[in-house]
């Protein structure tokens, strides 16, 4: 996907990519099904077949997930405290990020750090809301073709700096994206990156999104790299999908199965 989106960022769609973004996190829901972290997710380890199927692949740092009682969970009382006393929280993560940055192994620890969640920064147990976050910053890259580090600095340690820190980061990351893509998915965006694990979405509540069960029906199919914006096309993806992107209680589209798996 990263060679995709590096070659032919202007010729993909937001149809495309939701309809990747899907399959992907289809592949994630069956690992977790399976209490499997995968906790290296980022778009050097999501793959397409000749077809255009997508394949998840480098499980090299996965893990078995402890049973919690609350599946949200991802760093408890030792997050709870972190996120009450940020400039604590920037010495721990910026210690882990120069430690990962000063790492032997770049090409793993460098997109590691990119790709990591507020709660992995600061070392707390890594859960399953960690590869949510990552599945986010992998959309975000899909739907902007800018890649996390390439950004000024990691948004896991800005999130949590301030209060007023997710706000500014959620602008600049919208303002990097395509003007094709919809707010449904903005917002999905938005939900995805939250920077508190308890309140992060689920793989089955992003799956259940509307904005995602319909993505090859409703999602424009402008090219990011169109010279015209197709408001009409933007219009008619938005029926049935208000800005705040509501979830359904049906089923998703299709039970985890081993399907997008590749080691």
């Amino acid at each position: 996907v990263k060679q995709q989106v590096e070659a032919n960022f202007a010729q993909l769609t937001e149809a495309t990519v939701l309809a990747w973004f899907q399959q992907l996190c289809q592949a994630v829901q069956y690992l977790h099904s399976q209490n499997v972290i995968h906790r290296d997710i980022k778009s050097q380890n999501v793959f397409l077949t000749e077809n255009g199927d997508v394949r998840l692949g480098d499980f090299g740092l996965c893990k078995h997930d402890k049973i919690r009682k609350r599946d949200r969970g991802g760093g408890g009382g030792k997050l709870r405290k972190t996120l009450r006393k940020p400039l604590a929280f920037y010495r721990r993560a910026a210690a882990v990020a120069a430690t990962a940055t000063s790492s032997s192994s770049d090409s793993v620890q460098v997109g590691t750090d990119c790709y990591m969640s507020p709660e992995m920064l600061c070392s707390a147990e890594c859960g399953k809301p960690g590869d949510v976050w990552s599945l986010g910053c992998v959309l975000f890259e899909m739907c902007s073709g800018k890649f996390m580090w390439e950004l000024d600095s990691n948004i896991g340690i800005d999130m949590v700096m301030d209060k007023s820190s997710p706000s500014k980061v959620y602008s600049m990351l919208m303002s990097y994206m395509s003007p094709h893509v919809s707010p449904a998915t903005r917002s999905l965006i938005k939900k995805i990156l939250d920077p508190d694990p308890r309140t992060r979405p689920t793989i089955a509540d992003i799956l259940r999104k509307k904005v995602v069960k319909r993505s090859s029906r409703s999602a424009s199919s402008v090219r990011f790299g169109s010279s015209r914006h197709d408001e009409r096309g933007l219009e008619r993806q938005g029926e049935g999908c208000d800005s705040e992107d509501t979830i359904d209680d049906g089923s998703t589209s299709s039970s985890p199965t081993l399907h997008g798996l590749e080691c």
